[in-house]
């Protein structure tokens, strides 16, 4: 995906300095983008990340699903749309499952404790499930999965920004932060403000401003280095 990007990136824009952004999944392409720039000699200005995290998605499903693909000779978009197909039937069964042992557990925790509240809640959700059908990941969120399976991400020896709404502040802090921190040469987390989705829309205002602050220092920071030069 990023050597991709990268190609269409320099057809548009042969020369550095780039200024690169994303938000969420796509937060860890962008950054590989970032680290295909600067191993070939690019610049890279600036690289703002909101609301993403290294990916955490480690299956032992999507290699079965590879290696038989391999076996039958299927082409890399047709193992992808096996892995769809049969991803939305397994992700019914298993969160029904989960929800059949909560309410299971419950039961057990009724007996001990006489928490009758708290078996009906477990029953309703239960029934829920089973009148949805299950919570399901939506195929776009399985695509990024599947592209990301078995993804490493090196080192990136630059600055790398990371603006956190409010919801993953509260959330995910700890594990994001820890995450860039890890691959970064310098991190710079600011909080955004709103949820996940309202950061980038109700709040475009306010991520515009922080943004273009952001810019406004990278350009300080190097008018102070070529001053400093002369």
């Amino acid at each position: 995906m990023a050597a991709e990007t990268l190609r269409l990136v320099r057809a548009a824009q042969p020369q550095g300095p780039y200024l690169l952004g994303a938000r969420c999944a796509a937060g860890t392409e962008t950054f590989e983008l970032a680290r295909q720039l600067r191993a070939e000699g690019q610049e890279v200005k600036l690289l703002v990340l909101i609301d993403a995290e290294i990916p955490p998605y480690k299956s032992n499903w999507i290699p079965r699903v590879r290696r038989a693909g391999e076996r039958m000779r299927l082409s890399e978009i047709q193992q992808r749309q096996v892995y769809l197909s049969l991803s939305i039937s397994r992700q019914k069964y298993a969160s029904q499952l989960d929800e059949a042992r909560r309410l299971l557990s419950t039961l057990k925790d009724v007996f001990r404790r006489k928490a009758a509240g708290t078996l009906k809640e477990a029953w309703a959700d239960l029934r829920g499930q089973l009148q949805a059908g299950g919570r399901l990941v939506d195929a776009r969120d399985l695509c990024y999965w599947w592209a990301f399976d078995g993804y490493r991400p090196g080192l990136y020896d630059g600055e790398v920004t990371v603006f956190l709404s409010d919801e993953w502040m509260a959330t995910l802090y700890d594990h994001v932060v820890a995450g860039w921190h890890r691959l970064a040469g310098r991190l710079v987390v600011q909080g955004i403000g709103g949820t996940h989705h309202s950061c980038v829309t109700d709040r475009a205002p306010s991520l515009a401003a922080q943004l273009r602050s952001r810019l406004a220092a990278e350009d300080s920071a190097v008018a102070l280095m070529t001053s400093y030069v002369d």
